[in-house]
Formats: C-alpha cells, sequence, structure tokens
C-alpha cells in the first residue's frame, strides 16, 4: 500500500500533500523523496468515538501542511513528528518518541 501511495503523491504536480488514516509505516515509506511537504495523520481511535483526536489531527494537519518547511511529518497527539523519531504506543493509545 505504501509504494502505491507514494506513487500517487509523485505523480501530482502540487507541493502540499496531506494524507489521512495513515501510519509510521507509510511515513517510512516516503521519507525518500522530500521535494514535497508532506504530512500524514490519522487517529488510534475513530473519528465517531468522542474520545478521539483524529479532529484535532486533522486540523493540525493542514495548518502544518500549510506552514512547514519541504520535508515529511505526522500530525498525532496535538504535536507535528518527525517519521523516523515516533512510535506508535497502542498500550497507552499515544505516540511517543523513539
Amino acid at each position: 500500500m505504501s509504494k502505491l501511495i507514494r506513487a500517487c503523491i509523485w505523480a501530482q504536480p502540487t507541493e502540499l500533500v496531506l494524507i489521512t488514516d495513515s501510519t509510521v509505516q507509510t511515513g517510512h515509506a516516503l521519507a525518500t523523496s522530500l521535494d514535497k511537504t508532506i504530512v500524514t495523520t490519522d487517529a488510534l481511535s475513530r473519528a465517531r468515538f468522542r474520545s478521539s483526536g483524529a479532529r484535532f489531527n486533522i486540523g493540525c494537519a493542514i495548518g502544518g501542511v500549510q506552514s512547514l518547511p519541504t520535508g515529511l511529518y505526522i500530525a498525532m497527539n496535538r504535536r507535528i513528528w518527525d517519521p523516523a523519531k515516533v512510535r506508535e504506543n497502542v498500550a497507552a493509545n499515544l505516540f511517543e518518541a523513539v
């Protein structure tokens, strides 16, 4: 799936890309060519749950993709992360620095 996402992104003329329903693994797969600003986001709980951070993550990602320099980022848990320096902690229901 990551190869398909990568091919789709690079086929587009836009320099700003926002990907929803993504994972840290997708971030790693996209990290090699950084001539675009790419922000991925998701939530450990779906948006239909009140406790979910999905809506906030999307808002954070929208702001990030418009203001960050060229590169790859993940918007999760009210922060913008470098995909190489974050991991998903499912047991704690959060992303954390590596």
